[in-house]
This record gives structure tokens, sequence and C-alpha cells, in this order.
């Protein structure tokens, strides 16, 4: 049985066995269409694709709306739904959002504003969460004069097939997908959180340029820190040489690939490729850090990142070079001191380019980096580590969030 001949959902609550009932979308709501004459209402909503019903002055960095165009927005009450039907990668069709603000504001003429009776809020918003109403709109409606539009009339529009359960199988949909949300935007609220004590981590534990001391260090430790350039404490190398499309995707052995080095401040070891042995290049060790040599903004070249395996015949991609200490270093204390403001502005003067931009391996060992004492090396890798593991611990929980809200919406819906 298809989609389209579905009754009912392939995940349901107990005690619910009834096919599904449907209304139309007119048969539910009613066009908003109170305009706001003597512009009681001065606040102007924006429907974003991702974020939802928006104030514009948040959303925008101009102001679009005016005193003069005011007077013909419609006025939207909290709980109201929109249409916008701009079209982007995260809505195909435009997006459907509800009015969540808990207040009153007016939006342009060019929205479809509605008015919801006899169905459950949450329930219609998480409905209009999943693509199952994007084919009506895509057999009734095109993208018409503009690209970046969808057009559809407000009387098909009206004709839309609205699934409608018993109003209590609507409230235990809509408050299960609630109580997701909730979740999800608490791990979201913490993972920001986590991420600003990272930053401000970063920007404290380092010195800032021209300073020979960190803003904030460990107990028991003082005195001015060394500056030394890279040049001074290790030699560089080439990534892979001599290669053509052919030697790539088979092979016993791997190459660490670009996107790698430019993601990770820490390598991934499962961020590389196929490749077969040849020792004529270059087998990366444990401890050696990467540099991306080429991108298409100055703020992109340069991207550091450290190899902590000890795995045998791995190279390195031929858009990076590699560096090796001939020094005792903490790697996390290095991995997270390339990645920081302070010398990410260095390497950014480096870049060199129109287009794209390019970074010489030669300049890059001239930069100073401040060198502390092995222990305090120690002390502020480790710290940094534990910060930036439980970062990735609240990524891999919201993502895992993300993708239970995205299951329950395809398999509690038709």
């Amino acid at each position: 049985m298809s989609k389209e001949e579905k009754r009912a959902p392939e995940v349901r609550f107990e005690g619910f066995h009834d096919d599904w009932k449907q209304r139309k979308l007119g048969d539910i709501s009613e066009k908003v269409t109170e305009k706001n004459k003597d512009k009681k209402f001065t606040e102007t909503f924006t429907n974003s694709a991702e974020y939802g019903i928006v104030p514009q002055n948040d959303f925008f960095d101009k102001v679009i709306s005016n005193s003069k165009n005011i007077s013909n927005y419609y006025i939207v009450q909290n709980d109201d739904f929109i249409y916008n039907p701009r079209i982007s990668n995260f809505a195909p069709v435009g997006p459907i959002k509800r009015n969540k603000l808990n207040k009153v504001g007016v939006m342009s003429p060019l929205y479809y504003v509605f008015r919801t009776k006899n169905i459950d809020l949450t329930f219609l918003e998480k409905f209009f969460d999943t693509s199952y109403w994007h084919r009506f709109m895509k057999l009734n409606g095109d993208t018409g004069a503009r690209a970046d539009r969808f057009a559809i009339k407000d009387s098909v529009f009206k004709e839309m097939p609205v699934p409608y359960p018993s109003s209590d199988e609507q409230t235990k949909i809509g408050n299960l997908l609630k109580q997701i949300d909730r979740t999800i935007a608490l791990h979201q609220r913490k993972l920001e959180k986590l991420q600003k004590l990272k930053k401000a981590a970063l920007q404290s534990f380092f010195p800032k340029k021209d300073e020979l001391m960190p803003k904030v260090r460990f107990a028991n430790f003082s005195g001015l820190w060394n500056q030394r350039k890279l040049g001074e404490m290790g030699d560089t190398f080439a990534g892979l040489s001599g290669k053509t499309k052919k030697d790539f995707g088979h092979g016993n052995t791997k190459f660490i690939t670009y996107v790698n080095v430019f993601k990770n401040p820490i390598s991934d070891p499962k961020g590389t490729e196929s490749i077969e042995i040849d020792n004529k290049q270059t087998e990366v060790r444990y401890g050696d850090i990467f540099f991306t040599t080429s991108s298409e903004t100055p703020e992109e070249v340069g991207m550091s990142s450290i190899w902590l395996e000890n795995t045998e015949n791995v190279y390195l991609n031929s858009f990076c070079f590699g560096y090796r200490l001939n020094i005792k270093n903490d790697p996390y204390y290095l991995a997270f001191l390339l990645r920081s403001s302070v010398i990410r502005k260095k390497l950014m003067l480096l870049a060199q380019g129109i287009s794209r931009y390019n970074i010489s391996k030669k300049k890059v060992m001239e930069i100073t980096i401040p060198i502390p004492t092995l222990e305090e090396q120690k002390h502020v890798g480790l710290f940094l580590k534990k910060i930036d593991n439980t970062i990735t611990l609240h990524q891999q929980k919201l993502e895992k969030l993300q993708n239970c809200k995205k299951s329950f919406l395809q398999k509690m819906f038709i």
C-alpha cells in the first residue's frame, strides 16, 4: 500500500486503531485578512524556514518594513500559521510555521496567514514539519516567474489534505513531539554554553598578541612563556606527490583527506581514503601536524590538525603539508593553540591570492608561537581536551535526538 493510500501511520500510541480521517486545510482554518490599517501594531515578523516565526529586526541586518507600508500588512495573532512562498534548501515548497512568540505582530501580504479551528495546534505544526504535504504543493503549484518563490492560488492552497485522527490521538502526538523539541532545545543550549566556554578558555589560556603570559594559569605555574618560531622546533614534509586520479580509491593503505585536516583540530582516524603503498611517500607519525595550503577564503587557509595514531603506512593528501617537531611537546596543547584566534590571525595574514588563497609553508615556519614548560602544556591541553570531548558528546546526543524526531515525523504521520 502506498503512502498516499495509507489511512494510519506506521507508529501509533497504544489504544488507537481506527483509520485516520482527512480534512481540507480550508475546513480547519480561515485565512487572516485583517490589515493593520490604523498602524496599531509596529513589530514586523518574518517566517524563517530554519528558525520559524521571528521578529524581522532580529533576522535581517536592515529594516524592510516601515511606517508607510505596515498599514497594508496582515495582523498576526499568537498561534496563527504562516505560509512563506520563498523556497530554500530547508523548505523546497516554502515553510509553514506557527507564531509562538506570544505576541501580536504584522506580516507582509506576500505571506498566507491562517487561523485554525477544531485541530490540535501542535499536531498541525508538526505535520507541517514533515514533507507529506509537499507532494500536494508540487502537483498543484509551481515556482512561477521567480525561481526563488513557489506559486499557488489561495483557493487551491485551501484544498490541501490534512490528516485528521481523533482529538486524543492528535494531542498525544503533539505532546510527544513537543517534549522531543524541548529536549533538543535543552541540549542545544548546553552545547552553546560549552562552545562559549571553550572559546573563552582559548582566549584566556594562551597569551594575547605581544604578551608573554596568558590571562589565566593553573596553580603553581609562573614566569614568562617562551616565544619560538615553528621552523626552529621541527621540519616540514610534503603530502602525496606524483599521483594521478587512477591511483586513488583502492589499495592496502590510507591517506588523510583534506576535509579531515580542515575540520578537525585532532585528525579523525576514520577520515582517510584508500591508496596503494608507495615507499617514496612520507609516512605520517604520531604527533605530526598538518596544515592546509589552499582555500577559497583567507579565513580558511592554513587550518591545522594533529595526528594521534600509530598506524603504519598512512600518508597525507597532496593539498596539505606536514610538520614534525623535534622537541618534547604536549600534542593537545598544540592542537588547540594552532586553532586559537591569536595563531589563526597570524596564518590568515599569510594568505595570498584573489579567487583562491594559498599559503607558503616557508612563511608558516616563520610564525612565532608561545611555548610554556611541558608540564604547563599538559595542564592546558588536558583541560581543553576535556571540554572538547564533552562538546563532542553533546553533539552526538543532539544528533541522536534530531534523528529521533525525524524518525517520529516520518512514522507518526501520513
